[in-house]
């Protein structure tokens, strides 16, 4: 049923407080599966796993509201 298709995680703000619940599960995702792309955005903290493809792993080191924003604008650009 899932064959053929991609998955791409969105973490915005996902930290190191416990990062054995969000953190280090999405980077096993990415790590263990060829069709899981995983996209971190933290002011401080978006540092991705080295062992995670580079082309399946993206970090970005912005303020969560900036991107938000920027993603809203862009959708409503596409929708005009």
């Amino acid at each position: 049923m899932t064959e053929g298709k991609k998955l791409c995680i969105l973490e915005f703000g996902v930290g190191f407080n416990t990062p054995s619940v969000l953190r280090w599960p999405m980077e096993s995702l990415a790590f263990n599966n060829d069709n899981v792309t995983i996209v971190r955005v933290n002011l401080e903290d978006a540092y991705l796993a080295e062992e995670i493809p580079i082309e399946r792993r993206v970090s970005v080191e912005e303020d969560v509201l900036s991107v938000v924003k920027l993603l809203h604008g862009l959708v409503q650009e596409t929708q005009s």
